[in-house]
């Protein structure tokens, strides 16, 4: 039986996979973006990566990502935001590119009469 993850947990979920997609679409200049959502070790990953221009000096300057940092530490999580790992050779010949976000929280779950 599958039981849904506490609100506040869910909701920084959604809102952090959001904002990542939409940095990616609007700043990053990505064709494609993957979004992984596991649960493990009663911890919640997500890791939201693209392929677009990768990361500049101000990282964390932003609006966007300081809000994503927020909405972590209000679920009890934490928030990376690293360069990717991998490389589009059609596109950017053999360098690293891209932004891989990774939030993990606590997997923690709604009683089943809350459902």
């Amino acid at each position: 039986m599958t039981t849904r993850l506490l609100p506040d947990i869910e909701l920084a979920i959604y809102r952090v996979v959001q904002e990542a997609l939409t940095n990616a679409s609007r700043h990053s200049g990505a064709a494609r973006a993957r979004v992984s959502v596991i649960e493990r070790d009663n911890q919640v990953w997500v890791e939201i990566s693209d392929d677009g221009n990768g990361l500049t000096h101000e990282i964390g300057s932003g609006f966007g990502i300081t809000g994503m940092r927020e909405r972590a530490a209000l679920a009890g999580g934490r928030l990376e935001v690293l360069p990717a790992q991998g490389s589009d050779p059609e596109r950017h010949g053999n360098a690293t590119v891209g932004t891989l976000i990774r939030l993990v929280v606590p997997a923690t779950h709604r009683s089943h009469e809350s459902g």
